[in-house]
């Protein structure tokens, strides 16, 4: 069945969509062409925004960030980073088609940390067109200060405020302890936290900024895991994630699980952790994805 569009008859339709930290599924049916119309054709993106990391999409192929549903419908697994992240939404469609709304947006990893996934535009014009109206970055949303120190075995100590990763990735340089103080909001008895080492072994939990793990011992950790304690994990959610010296970043942890490599073992590199204030204000009505207000939740 061949087409040939005219101008007046097809539109692109574009929606940005912010997804808080975690796992999600974007579906779409099954599209049935007629004679009339062809059935749509939807990109899945991660725009380049200088206040924000990328969206993984896991989907894509390994040349492109970019993920293709076409006719026959589909699925695209994407990744948020900590801080959120932005996925780029564009339907080619027949003019009378709201290709969009019958998009299906799930939580997959079920944790109900973050604020509910959101959509910030609405377009109906073609994608150079779209602007985006990103929100403030968490660091403004929640007032916390946070300070991490790696002691990097044979490399000293190597500090980082704020939520960027801590270490070095790929460069194999394996972390012998951690250290993490907070301020702002949030003091350093707010916040605890324990190291895992070879064949099993794992500290005590610590908090008050202090020292975790060891030191000219040559012992790498193999992981480590947080938790805020108090009224402090009534007000604020905790993220954190590491990256190994094998499988590069893990998966997002929160509540006191271990943050591990994917094989038993594996080196810890760097960390990163991002702190965010449960506030009302982050949550919005439903979105023209069906049920996105509840992805997050679970």
């Amino acid at each position: 069945m061949d087409f040939e569009p005219k101008p007046d008859e097809y539109r692109f339709e574009c929606r940005s969509l912010f997804l808080p930290p975690g796992l999600y599924a974007l579906s779409a049916p099954a599209f049935v062409a007629t004679d009339e119309e062809a059935a749509p054709l939807i990109q899945v993106s991660s725009p380049p925004l200088a206040d924000y990391d990328p969206v993984e999409i896991l989907t894509a192929p390994a040349t492109g960030a970019v993920d293709w549903i076409g006719a026959q419908g589909g699925v695209t697994v994407l990744r948020s980073p900590i801080g959120g992240g932005f996925a780029y939404v564009v339907a080619f469609c027949a003019a009378g088609v709201a290709a969009l709304d019958r998009l299906d947006l799930q939580r997959l990893d079920r944790r109900a940390a973050p604020p509910p996934a959101r959509i910030v535009t609405t377009s109906e014009v073609s994608p150079a067109a779209e602007k985006f109206d990103a929100p403030a970055p968490v660091s403004e949303r929640a007032p916390v200060a946070i300070q991490v120190t790696l002691r990097v075995l044979g490399g000293g100590d190597v500090e980082r405020a704020g939520d960027a990763w801590c270490g070095e990735i790929g460069r194999g340089r394996n972390v012998e302890g951690l250290r993490v103080k907070l301020g702002g909001a949030l003091a350093d008895a707010d916040i605890e936290y324990k190291a895992f080492g070879p064949g099993g072994a794992e500290t005590r939990w610590s908090t008050g900024g202090r020292y975790c793990g060891s030191r000219g011992r040559d012992l790498a950790l193999t992981g480590f895991a947080m938790r805020l304690r108090n009224a402090a994990a009534d007000r604020f959610a905790l993220l954190y994630q590491g990256s190994f010296a094998d499988s590069g970043p893990g998966d997002l942890r929160a509540d006191g699980e271990p943050a591990r490599g994917r094989a038993p073992g594996e080196r810890l590199e760097a960390v990163r952790i991002q702190i965010m204030e449960k506030s009302g204000t982050d949550r919005e009505s439903p979105s023209a994805f069906q049920r996105a207000n509840d992805v997050a939740d679970g």
